[in-house]
């Protein structure tokens, strides 16, 4: 894709995939989707443009969706991509997407303990310093080996019940994945003092430390 987003002004030999791969097959399976001839189809009407998907895979009762955005009219729109069917099932607002409980997303432990992998807005990206020995190396070498390419990413998967995450621990605990080798997340996540109930950075040894302290705040900044 020559543009800055995949539009009705691609020329025949543009195109706009999305990659995706089962890791719960040991060879994860490649699957390409044509997002863009997938959208239009679905709409039924190509004056659209696709921006992507949104940095956190969503969990709906027994599917994972990727949430695909696009502008229409310069009116910004989401679509749930069902990640087993491949097929849009719904359009959600912005408002369905936007999770009450966010201080679960937004965690991070300190910089010291990674190894050239950086937090993302919900996910993970490499630095010009990863090196590759994180704990995901030996957790999924799979996972490992995907994220390991050039310009990968990693997302989290939400799940979510009546617009709040219910699984914030999974979500936090992930983060040791990509960390150094031998780290925990709980070795260095602080939640600060703007959200403590101390008034102060405060030290978090358990995700039962962060309902403990937490002050709610975030919620209605």
């Amino acid at each position: 894709m020559r543009g800055v987003v995949p539009s009705k002004k691609m020329k025949s030999d543009e195109y706009a995939y999305l990659d995706i791969f089962d890791l719960t097959n040991k060879k994860a399976i490649k699957k390409e989707v044509d997002v863009w001839k997938l959208m239009v189809n679905y709409l039924k009407n190509d004056n659209i443009e696709l921006h992507g998907t949104l940095p956190t895979l969503r969990r709906i009762g027994n599917n994972d969706y990727v949430v695909l955005s696009i502008t229409e009219q310069k009116k910004y729109r989401y679509f749930l991509l069902n990640l087993k069917t491949f097929k849009i099932d719904a359009e959600k607002t912005e408002q369905e997407l936007n999770e009450k409980n966010k201080i679960d997303l937004m965690l991070s432990t300190k910089e010291a303990l990674r190894a050239g992998v950086e937090p993302f807005d919900n996910g993970f990206w490499k630095s010009e310093d990863y090196k590759g020995d994180i704990n995901l190396r030996n957790s999924n070498l799979s996972a490992f080996k995907l994220f390991s390419k050039k310009n990968s990413f990693a997302y989290k998967v939400i799940q979510s019940e009546n617009g709040a995450i219910t699984n914030g621990k999974e979500l936090i605990e992930l983060e040791t994945e990509f960390l150094k080798t031998g780290v925990s997340v709980y070795d260095g996540l602080y939640l600060p003092g703007k959200w403590s109930t101390e008034g102060q950075d405060t030290k978090i040894m358990s995700y039962e430390e962060i309902q403990k302290y937490y002050n709610g705040k975030f919620e209605v900044e």
